[in-house]
């Protein structure tokens, strides 16, 4: 069931049992126009002069980054954040070809997997 995670950002959470052990995966979901274009204002606030679908995958990767280092957490966790073919093509952007691409047109931007710690 998808979560408001901000205005226009939508995601999911999900658990995953496989062989005993216990993985929370959360997606975020930057792919609706709204999205796409706030995150293009704030590459020209910044100034950055990387090219758009750089930018959206780099900040992308920036989101889901910060819980890389996380450790007080007792089940493995994944964070992938998303687009689509269809949204990145309606502003004409090209899928970088660096990301994976699922067989729904699913862009994944990027992953970060954080192991669990046990005590």
């Amino acid at each position: 069931m998808p979560n408001t995670l901000d205005e226009g950002v939508f995601g999911t959470e999900d658990v995953i049992e496989a062989s005993g052990q216990r993985e929370w995966a959360f997606t975020i979901n930057l792919s609706s126009e709204s999205t796409l274009r706030s995150m293009l204002r704030s590459k020209e606030s910044i100034g950055s002069t990387d090219d758009d679908i750089n930018f959206i995958t780099a900040l992308a990767r920036g989101l889901v980054n910060v819980f890389a280092g996380q450790d007080d957490n007792t089940d493995n966790l994944s964070y992938v954040p998303f687009n689509s073919v269809e949204a990145l093509s309606a502003l004409g952007l090209p899928v970088p070809a660096s990301v994976r691409v699922m067989a729904q047109g699913t862009v994944v931007l990027a992953e970060v997997h954080v192991p669990a710690h046990r005590g």
